[in-house]
């Protein structure tokens, strides 16, 4: 091999691996500027009320700092919202609570069933999650309930590209423990209903096979 040859060889493998060291320094800077920008969720939002660890998966994980709006979510209040946004995406956790007559099996039929243990409702055509859960008696006589609804725009955009969820729908899974998390924030250490306790730690599960 001629010395002109071998020095230029030197040279292509030189310059390369300048380019690598450049490319590195590049990408370094870049993941940097981004983890700069990263969205954190505070560990308990809607009030305090609930915590915000399974939120994070619904929302952008960089941009804007997470927005909550609430609406009555007070504990003396009959019911009440509270909305998560981070640019145009959003998180929302809805909740009412008083006596309620409608049959499981009338309140289960509006969608495809969920269940979270002793809690019951329906994933609607929109890809929204309700929840019932039984709140103690009324003095009139009956069964209070409290229904804790959730719902997040990268569901609801992913539904409405397909017209119904299934069991790929993007975003449904944290959904699902997004929905089961605020259920027993709010029925065990909000309202103690009576038997809440018994919540599974688990994700809403979807009943499928109807």
């Amino acid at each position: 091999m001629s010395f002109t040859l071998l020095n230029s060889r030197r040279r292509v493998v030189a310059a390369l691996l300048s380019l690598a060291v450049i490319g590195t320094g590049a990408w370094w800077a870049v993941t940097r500027a981004l983890s700069d920008d990263a969205i954190k969720v505070p560990a308990r939002v809607c009030t305090e009320r609930i915590s915000g660890k399974e939120i994070a998966p619904l929302l952008p994980s960089q941009g804007d700092e997470v927005e909550e709006q609430d609406v009555g979510f007070i504990i003396k209040g009959h019911g009440g919202s509270c909305e998560l946004k981070v640019g145009d995406q959003d998180a929302i956790v809805v909740y009412s609570r008083g006596l309620d007559s409608t049959s499981r099996e009338r309140i289960v039929s509006k969608g495809i069933p969920v269940s979270l243990g002793d809690a019951y409702g329906y994933l609607s055509d929109k890809g929204e999650i309700s929840l019932y859960i039984s709140c103690g008696s009324s003095p009139a006589g009956g069964t209070n309930r409290l229904n804790v609804g959730t719902s997040a725009s990268l569901v609801r955009d992913a539904v409405g590209s397909r017209g119904v969820p299934t069991k790929s729908t993007k975003g449904l899974r944290a959904l699902s423990a997004f929905a089961a998390q605020a259920a027993r924030d709010i029925a065990q250490d909000w309202f103690k209903c009576p038997g809440a306790d018994r919540l599974p730690d688990t994700p809403v599960t979807i009943h499928w096979d109807r």
